[in-house]
């Protein structure tokens, strides 16, 4: 996972159209993984190699807007302080949304594993912070999170506000699935963003809105 977000990161856009590559980053990857060092030496100069040497190892030079917006910290599974996985429920949530939900532009979803928030879930059009829920007496817990809406940053600075508290993280992408919908089906134009859209209505209106939205 971590192999495949460098990876991504070290493709540029060149002023040509072509694929580039950052220098830095992409030496540290060729060390790292010997799959990056053979992407690099094929896709040198020539962007539909490049992009076919991506998808052999299962990486893309193309995102939807699921996709283009959402952030993750490292999670419970390189943190010993996050309370959640979040980048395997950030590929869930994804890979959910993408066939359900037509965005025409990026709505940006961070998930963060626990308050320090190094995916800064606060300022996150959409923002979940891992918890642990308790789902019976005996003290048991699963991995879930409390979810915000209209977060922002610079000129829209702004903390998000929770609108769902105790989200198993299982249910976390339909739930996102209802937030995204409801978005489409309520906002004044498809000018409106997500961001002024949640900043318009009240919780309590955004939760109604929520759950009018059908998931399968």
């Amino acid at each position: 996972m971590q192999t495949a977000r460098c990876a991504r990161a070290s493709i540029a856009q060149r002023d040509d159209g072509g694929l580039g590559f950052s220098g830095d980053l992409l030496q540290q990857l060729r060390r790292r993984d010997p799959r990056v060092r053979r992407l690099a030496v094929a896709a040198r100069g020539d962007a539909a190699v490049g992009e076919a040497a991506l998808q052999a190892i299962g990486l893309s030079a193309k995102a939807n807007p699921i996709r283009t917006g959402l952030i993750a910290c490292t999670g419970n599974a390189g943190c010993r302080l996050a309370m959640s996985n979040t980048k395997q429920h950030a590929s869930d949530i994804a890979a959910w949304c993408e066939t359900r939900v037509q965005l025409d532009g990026p709505v940006n979803i961070h998930l963060t594993g626990c308050p320090n928030s190094c995916a800064q879930h606060y300022i996150g059009d959409i923002g979940l912070i891992g918890v642990k829920i308790q789902i019976n007496e005996d003290g048991d817990q699963v991995e879930g999170y409390h979810i915000h809406v209209g977060g922002g940053f610079g000129p829209d600075a702004a903390c998000g506000r929770e609108i769902f508290h105790d989200v198993k993280a299982e249910e976390t992408p339909k739930t996102v699935e209802r937030m995204l919908k409801a978005y489409l089906a309520n906002r004044t134009s498809a000018q409106e963003s997500f961001l002024a859209f949640t900043r318009r209505h009240e919780i309590d209106a955004l939760k109604s809105m929520c759950g009018q939205q059908a998931v399968e």
